[in-house]
């Protein structure tokens, strides 16, 4: 996760008034809309941040996702899951170098 999109996480889970919108986030995180937009992004493609509009607002607001915690640690699970994987595929082709069958059966089972 980027450094802004774990900061606007932060943000998020100590906003007293649990939404915030993107010009908001900028102003109090000290950050350029684009990297701001691009975190807002991420975050919402992940599931972790979600964008509603608030009643006779005329701005998206953003909050944190019910489970936002639960489905981080899915994600990063999802990950050790493929790069796993990868280390199978990596020994499944090696051949009979000791150093990287080694190296590889070390990724694989960590």
């Amino acid at each position: 996760m980027a450094r802004t999109a774990g900061r606007v996480i932060g943000s998020l889970l100590v906003d007293p008034g649990e939404s915030a919108d993107a010009p908001g986030l900028c102003e109090s995180l000290n950050v350029a809309k684009s990297s701001m937009s691009v975190a807002l992004g991420q975050l919402e493609r992940g599931g972790l941040v979600e964008r509603f509009r608030p009643p006779k607002g005329r701005r998206d607001h953003y909050r944190l996702a019910d489970d936002v915690f639960g489905r981080a640690f899915r994600a990063k699970m999802a990950e050790f899951t493929t790069f796993a994987q990868l280390a199978e595929r990596g020994l499944a082709v090696v051949g009979d170098n000791p150093r990287g069958r080694a190296r590889l059966e070390l990724m694989r089972d960590m």
